[in-house]
């Protein structure tokens, strides 16, 4: 589900491009339990540990440690995946 969770995006912004069904179908025979919740946290650890990671990519401009993660954070708010976690 991760590659599906990556193409919809931080905020649901690319929810248009999934059908929903695809989505309910997936999850049914995959079921997430807290997978939003979870992955936020590997996120967050990994920043931690390795501050130089890829992940800062997707942060804001000269993200530095220690700032709160806007990856973390949007993968949390996705409003589209919720009802699936």
């Amino acid at each position: 589900m991760f590659r599906c969770e990556w193409l919809i995006g931080l905020s649901s912004r690319r929810a248009n491009l999934i059908h929903p069904k695809l989505v309910e179908t997936t999850t049914g025979k995959f079921p997430r339990k807290g997978w939003s919740q979870h992955f936020a946290r590997v996120i967050e650890k990994e920043l931690t540990l390795k501050p130089w990671c890829h992940t800062t990519t997707f942060e804001i401009p000269n993200w530095k440690a220690g700032v709160q993660s806007n990856f973390a954070t949007g993968v949390r708010g996705n409003e589209f995946m919720r009802p699936f976690d």
